[in-house]
């Protein structure tokens, strides 16, 4: 129950904010009692109450806090920097004030040091903020707004990128697998799922790459709701500024466009985006998938016959570096046990 300590809180607040009036000190001296015989109870009652704010966990399980602070800091110091910049500047902010104060005459000193106390306040309470935020407690933010650098590692697989520990899928489009295989004109096999992470890292790095969560989507991204993908991944348009490379205000449409993403089609096929014109010019221009035998992602993830298809139709390994030679050897063999012999290639003994 928070709402008797929340009450006490601000009671006590409200008495401090008295006790600074120019009044009797015996007055003021009373009111700042009271306040803090306020705050005292408020900080009682909320440890021994079934609170699960810091201060009644850490009475009750000390061990636990310690060992989520020390788990939790690491993914904070993502956070340290930003933050630390921001205290910076208000720590100069007090140190300029201190020099101004010192100037002759008690009104230029009573102006700076009621500034002075706020924005020490507000440095220790960033402080403070950062070592909770540590330790972990309360619920996950459902964030509908997304900004990050992100390197050539963050790149999941064509239309799914990592921002920091979450995972977000681009609105609109679906892209090859990670490693997917598909047959260029000659049939012969390339990873087309690491050409289409190789185009997203194109556009997203260097960044800063902005994901939002898509308008004009009806009730269900209202609110604090988040729309979210059957793997329970964010769904959104992310956009990157590439500093100086030219903005690039979608990436998914932009994929499309490259060719190495098609646009989404609910199960009843209708396509629920407005990326059709980009997949029509990537196909009458033969580009990225649009070059040779691709199979829908949705088709590869989930049957089996469309990836022995690629397989048994593939007559070699298209040009490509050592290493993604060896590794689609190695799926290629790894479908073919699969797959077995086309039934055409079967012969049957007997009559």
């Amino acid at each position: 129950m928070i709402l008797l300590p929340s009450v006490l809180l601000l009671a006590a607040l409200g008495l401090f904010l008295l006790s600074t009036l120019q009044r009797l000190r015996r007055w003021r001296l009373l009111v700042l009692v009271m306040g803090t015989l306020l705050l005292a109870a408020a900080t009682l009652q909320n440890i021994s109450g079934t609170s699960s704010g810091v201060l009644s966990t850490l009475a009750r399980h000390p061990d636990l806090v310690a060992a989520a602070f020390t788990g939790n800091w690491p993914s904070i110091g993502e956070f340290i920097a930003p933050a630390l910049d921001v205290l910076l500047f208000m720590t100069a902010a007090v140190c300029i004030g201190c020099f101004i104060a010192l100037t002759p005459g008690e009104a230029v000193e009573r102006t700076i040091r009621p500034v002075n106390v706020g924005l020490i306040g507000a440095v220790l309470g960033g402080a403070i903020a950062l070592l909770v935020a540590a330790i972990g407690f309360g619920p996950v933010a459902k964030r509908q707004v997304f900004i990050a650098y992100v390197d050539a590692v963050d790149a999941i697989d064509g239309d799914t990128i990592r921002m920091g520990d979450v995972s977000l899928r681009f609105w609109g489009v679906d892209a090859p697998e990670d490693h997917q295989i598909c047959l260029d004109q000659q049939d012969m096999a390339f990873d087309c799922g690491q050409r289409a992470k190789d185009a997203l890292v194109k556009l997203a790095i260097p960044g800063p790459v902005f994901c939002h969560t898509p308008s004009g989507l009806g009730a269900a991204v209202t609110g604090s709701a988040q729309l979210k993908e059957s793997f329970g991944r964010p769904l959104v348009r992310c956009g990157s500024d590439q500093q100086g490379y030219g903005a690039v205000p979608d990436i998914a449409r932009a994929l499309v466009a490259m060719g190495y993403a098609y646009p989404y089609e609910s199960p009843d096929g209708v396509i629920e985006n407005d990326y059709a014109p980009e997949k029509q010019d990537a196909v009458i221009a033969e580009i990225g998938l649009h070059s040779g035998v691709f199979t829908p992602p949705t088709k590869w993830r989930n049957e089996l016959q469309a990836r022995c298809d690629v397989v048994w139709r593939h007559k070699g390994i298209a040009n490509a570096d050592p290493t993604e030679t060896e590794r689609l050897q190695l799926q290629i063999e790894r479908l073919e046990n699969s797959c077995g012999q086309p039934a055409s290639a079967v012969t049957h003994a007997g009559p």
